[in-house]
C-alpha cells in the first residue's frame, strides 16, 4: 500500500499542506491518532469552493458526487507520522486552482489555531462566512437563472407545465453554464413548445443574441426578461428560490439543484433587483432579424438588439396556437 509522508509544514497540530499536480487541487490534513476521536457531531461537508472529511477512510463515500476529489489517492494512503504509525486524518480539499495566495491565508488561518484539540471541522464552521465570501457566482449565471424563476413565477395557470419542461444542465460546472432551451412544454395537443430565457439589466434594453442561437430552429420563443439592479433593498436569487422551494411535489433533482444553491451562498454576494421593475415578453424567434448571409470565414456571430421592439405574445395566446 502506497504510503503519503506527512511534510510537516507548520509544528502546531502537525498540519500540512500538498498539492495534487495533475488538478492543481491543494488539500490540508490533520492526523489523527488511533487514541483520539473526533466528536459525534461532525460530517462531511460538500461547499462550492471546499469539502472537508472526518477521515480519510469517510472520502471513499462522497468521490462519486465531488469533482474536487478527482485524483486524490485515498484508497492507497497512510499517514505515517514519527512515533504514530498508519494514522488516518481530517481532510480539507480546496476548489481546483484556488489562487495561491488564498490557498496561504486559509492553512496559515488553520494551522494557526492555539487549541490543539480544535479540529479542522471546528475551524471551518467558524470560518465557514470567510470561506463563503470568497466563492461567488459569476453575475451572468445569477441573471440567467432570476429570469428563468421569473418565468416560472408569471406562468400564472401554466405553471404546472413549466415546472415539468424546465431544465438545467451542467450546473456543476459553471464553465459549462449552458443549455439551448430553458423550457420544454408539453401542450394540451401533445406537441412542444421550446422557450428560451434572455434576460438583461441593459437601461437601453439591449439582449446579446448569437446568430445560430436564431437560425438554428431549436426554439420556438425567447422570454425577453428585463430587470433592473438596484443597490439597497430589493430582491435576490435566493428569494426567487424561496418561492421556487415552496411548491410542493418539485422534481428531486430540480428540488436538490436549488436547496444547494441556497445553502451554499449569501446573499450580502448576490446582486438585487426591484421587484416594480420587470419587464416580460415573448417573442416568436422568426420574427427576430438575424444575418442570413456571410463569408463562411466569419465564426461567431453575435449582436445587441432591442427584444422588446419586436411584436410580443401573451402566454395565453402562445398556448393555445399550440
Amino acid at each position: 500500500m502506497e504510503k503519503l509522508n506527512v511534510i510537516a509544514i507548520k509544528d502546531i497540530g502537525e498540519y500540512s499542506l500538498f498539492l495534487l499536480p495533475e488538478s492543481s487541487t491543494y488539500f490540508i490534513l490533520k492526523p489523527i491518532y488511533k487514541n483520539v476521536n473526533l466528536p459525534k457531531n461532525i460530517k462531511s461537508l460538500k461547499k462550492p469552493n471546499f469539502s472537508y472529511y472526518p477521515s480519510i477512510k469517510s472520502i471513499s463515500n462522497g468521490i462519486e458526487g465531488d469533482e474536487k476529489l478527482s485524483g486524490f489517492p485515498s484508497q492507497t494512503m497512510n499517514i505515517d507520522v514519527e512515533g504514530h504509525e498508519d494514522c488516518d486524518a481530517e481532510v480539507l480539499i480546496l476548489q481546483p486552482k484556488m489562487e495561491k495566495y488564498f490557498v496561504d491565508l486559509v492553512f496559515k488561518t488553520i494551522s494557526n489555531i492555539d487549541d490543539l484539540s480544535q479540529t479542522i471541522f471546528d475551524t471551518v464552521v467558524n470560518l465557514e462566512t470567510i470561506f463563503g465570501l470568497v466563492f461567488k457566482i459569476k453575475k451572468k449565471i445569477q441573471i440567467g437563472l432570476i429570469g428563468e424563476l421569473l418565468i416560472l413565477k408569471n406562468s400564472g395557470e401554466y405553471l404546472k407545465e413549466f415546472l415539468e419542461g424546465y431544465h438545467i444542465e451542467e450546473y456543476n460546472n459553471f464553465k459549462k453554464f449552458e443549455s439551448k432551451t430553458d423550457f420544454e412544454i408539453n401542450t394540451h395537443n401533445n406537441k412542444k413548445i421550446n422557450i428560451e430565457v434572455k434576460t438583461t439589466t441593459s437601461d437601453e434594453d439591449l439582449f446579446s443574441l448569437k446568430n445560430h442561437q436564431i437560425n438554428e430552429n431549436i426554439n420556438d420563443y425567447f422570454a425577453a426578461i428585463k430587470i433592473s439592479e438596484v443597490r439597497k433593498g430589493g430582491k435576490t436569487l435566493i428569494d426567487l428560490i424561496d418561492w421556487y422551494l415552496s411548491i410542493p411535489s418539485l422534481a428531486l433533482g430540480m428540488k436538490e439543484f436549488f436547496t444547494d444553491f441556497k445553502e451554499n451562498h449569501d446573499k450580502r454576494n448576490l446582486i438585487r433587483f426591484s421587484e416594480e421593475e420587470i419587464k416580460i415578453k415573448f417573442i416568436n424567434i422568426k420574427e427576430i432579424p438575424y444575418i442570413k448571409e456571410y463569408d463562411n470565414k466569419i465564426k461567431n456571430i453575435s449582436f445587441n438588439i432591442d427584444l422588446f421592439n419586436i411584436k410580443s405574445y401573451d402566454l395565453n395566446s402562445i398556448m393555445q396556437i399550440y
